[in-house]
């Protein structure tokens, strides 16, 4: 395991394939044009990636909290993204989560926390790096490729949109409960939506928040592939090593084919949302939500 220390933040990276004389030398990162030295650190963060050339895998990896995201773990996140998307010898990016979800939206603690001390710089910092984020994983070369083994709502649901083929257990339940907690969908999730089920059905379900099971995304077009969970892995194994196998070239431009015209509509649209989430998050409302989920109770809305 190695880490990345860039002042008083710690980026946690796991090179499993490196051999083991390589091991004891030092590894170097570009981080913001200046280079960073990787460490040993014996624990794992709440993000790992893992480097096997030709593919790269990611996992959330805070299961306690159902692999929620806060800004660190964002942050992490597309940190580890765009290092993959920098390296030329990587043709698939796998995506899954630790424990019994995939990722649960945004961590409902640091909402209230950030919240209570007003801290507005913070929620929008969170926002705008799930929009760049969303916006990496359709721009990058690689392919990506998401496994979600458990529950994937907001950011989870946004990074299900954004892969290129998505793989669930069956157990695997999907949506995008924002309203519920007050809040305006967030990380370009109702964009995305659109683009998938047309204004009409993304709408309806953003507003009733119900989750659908990895069945009904299926219907919907939503994800590529459903299997019992305890093949999930070995699917996505094949999956990957049958990308893999595919002329590089080839891929790279039916990727690029497929989004180039989404780009510019999606960054335009998710300054939009963005501006409406901060409006929504400053609501009591807002406050009221995150709190009742976080005490597990319904909220009652009051339109302030």
């Amino acid at each position: 395991m190695y880490y990345l220390g860039c002042h008083l933040t710690m980026w946690v990276l796991s090179l499993s394939n490196a051999p083991e004389a390589d091991k004891a030398v030092s590894f170097w990162v570009c981080q913001q044009r200046r280079w960073y030295k990787l460490r040993p650190l014996m624990e794992p963060g709440p993000v790992i990636l893992e480097f096997r050339a030709p593919m790269a895998r990611i996992t959330l990896n805070r299961p306690e909290r159902r692999n929620t995201l806060d800004l660190f773990s964002a942050g992490l996140l597309e940190q580890c993204v765009r290092a993959v998307s920098e390296r030329e010898d990587l043709r698939i990016l796998a995506i899954t989560g630790q424990g019994e979800s995939f990722c649960a939206g945004a961590d409902p603690e640091y909402l209230a926390q950030i919240q209570a001390a007003g801290d507005i710089e913070s929620f929008r910092q969170f926002l705008r790096i799930g929009r760049n984020l969303l916006l990496l994983l359709r721009r990058m070369p690689q392919l990506i490729i998401t496994s979600a083994n458990g529950v994937a709502t907001g950011p989870g649901l946004g990074l299900i949109l954004a892969s290129d083929w998505a793989v669930a257990a069956d157990k695997a339940c999907f949506g995008e409960t924002s309203v519920s907690d007050g809040l305006f969908p967030g990380w370009t999730g109702h964009w995305l939506l659109q683009e998938r089920l047309g204004p009409s059905k993304a709408t309806e379900l953003v507003i009733l928040g119900q989750l659908i099971s990895a069945a009904e995304a299926l219907a919907l077009g939503l994800i590529n592939q459903v299997v019992p969970g305890e093949n999930l892995k070995e699917s996505t194994d094949q999956m990957t090593a049958r990308l893999c196998e595919a002329p590089p070239l080839v891929l790279r431009e039916l990727k690029k084919s497929a989004y180039e015209n989404h780009y510019r509509r999606c960054e335009e649209k998710s300054d939009f949302e963005i501006d409406g989430q901060i409006r929504c998050f400053l609501s009591e409302d807002s406050r009221a939500g995150v709190q009742a989920t976080l005490r597990n109770r319904k909220a009652k809305f009051e339109g302030r």
